[in-house]
């Protein structure tokens, strides 16, 4: 025999079953897509300096529009021996460039020009957002009169820790266009002076045109 309800009564629900795992509800989580911040700290345990330059990094750094070559551009990660990723160092950062002569069968290496940048001095070069390879810098480098055009050349990007301890990237060799080539575009992609009349330069360091290194030693 079929049980039957009274009329007018409504049996309840049945209870659920407990279950172990928990139901997600997109009412009580948010996803936070946002960058991470920069690190507030400089960090003083670098221990590689990674570059990366394009096949043709050159610029113009001309006011008056003649787009002739008088620099180059260079994205760099100074890798923290805390995270393994790049950071921002609080030592300064030295590039060099040599030009390479060839005589009687052996090089010689010539310090053309050199930068050296503080921490303060690399701010407008930081990134605003780190890669997969962390914290880096967009350097835009101008030569000013150094004798480079149309020459070989070896770049050496460094890391002066405060320490006493210089790390340095592998060299590479680059073929400077001649002076008189005209570049695609100009540096618009770096900062902007204050009246926004040019972008801001990296400072070069002075140097004395006679020194030399011989190639391997």
């Amino acid at each position: 025999m079929v049980p039957q309800t009274p009329v007018g009564v409504i049996n309840p629900p049945p209870t659920p079953a407990a279950s172990s795992t928990s139901t997600w509800s997109p009412f009580t989580r948010t996803v936070n897509n946002e960058p991470p911040p920069p690190p507030s700290n400089d960090d003083a345990n670098i221990i590689g300096v990674r570059k990366f330059i394009m096949q043709e990094p050159w610029l113009s750094f001309s006011p008056d529009g003649l787009r002739q070559v008088d620099g180059f551009k260079a994205t760099i990660y100074l890798e923290s021996g805390t995270t393994g990723k790049g950071a921002f160092g609080d030592g300064n950062i030295r590039v060099s460039m040599y030009t390479v002569d060839r005589e009687g069968g052996s090089e010689h290496l010539r310090l053309a020009v050199q930068w050296e940048l503080t921490p303060e001095q690399t701010v407008p070069w930081r990134v605003k957002k780190a890669t997969r390879l962390g914290w880096g810098y967009g350097l835009r480098l101008p030569w000013g009169d150094a004798d480079v055009g149309g020459k070989e050349v070896e770049v050496v990007f460094q890391f002066l820790r405060k320490d006493g301890t210089v790390v340095s990237s592998e060299p590479i060799r680059l073929r400077v266009p001649a002076r008189n080539l005209r570049v695609v575009s100009r540096d618009e992609a770096s900062p902007r002076g204050a009246d926004g009349a040019g972008p801001i330069a990296a400072p070069a360091v002075p140097t004395a045109p006679s020194k030399s290194l011989v190639a391997g030693q």
